[in-house]
């Protein structure tokens, strides 16, 4: 394991204004390997169902209705590949009516994954939120609304270092700025 992670610090040397010694930027998780496709097919859609039924939640059943909400809404989402293998779907919804691309940087983050074992969500939302769509800002702030039973999304959130605060039967974790963001200066992806 260290062997990887060493091969990942030196990987990291590659990229401009990212230190390998920089201790702030997830180094382990070796997000920037990851790809995301913005079609997601039907078939990504019913694999993400069986593990978005499996968490313990009172609201959306529907993963695809949980995402992208009404037509008017202005949600996106990406499937996440490792390699050539499709392993889950992150996505972006709107804030307290703000488009995703607002200056506030305003954003719901949702995440589901069907292949465990290997922090796919909170990689793929790394990866998705250092994409040119997003604001990098110091004024982004981006939201994460788990059931508080969701023991597995909760796990996702302290992985990315989100702070807790409580909503009814919820936990929401709210991101500000994300901690692998250099400054407010976008990584290569």
């Amino acid at each position: 394991m260290s062997n990887v992670i060493e091969q990942y610090l030196h990987a990291l040397n590659e990229y401009e204004e990212v230190s390998p010694n920089d201790r702030s930027l997830p180094n382990p998780y070796n997000f920037r390997s990851l790809e995301l496709d913005p079609k997601v097919t039907e078939d990504d859609w019913k694999k993400a169902s069986k593990p978005w039924k499996e968490r313990p939640f009172a609201e959306e059943t529907d993963v695809k209705q949980s995402f992208l909400g009404s037509k008017r809404n202005t949600a996106k989402a990406w499937v996440i590949i490792d390699g050539r293998r499709r392993v889950g779907i992150v996505g972006s919804q709107t804030f307290w009516g703000f488009p995703i691309k607002a200056p506030q940087g305003h954003g719901n983050l949702v995440f589901v994954t069907w292949v465990r074992g290997k922090k796919y969500a909170a990689r793929g939302i790394m990866k998705m939120l250092n994409l040119p769509f997003f604001d990098q800002g110091p004024k982004a702030y981006f939201r994460i609304e788990i059931y508080k039973e969701n023991k597995a999304s909760i796990a996702t959130a302290k992985l990315l270092k989100a702070s807790p605060g409580r909503h009814n039967g919820s936990i929401v974790f709210g991101l500000r700025p994300p901690y692998w963001w250099n400054g407010d200066k976008i990584l290569k992806y």
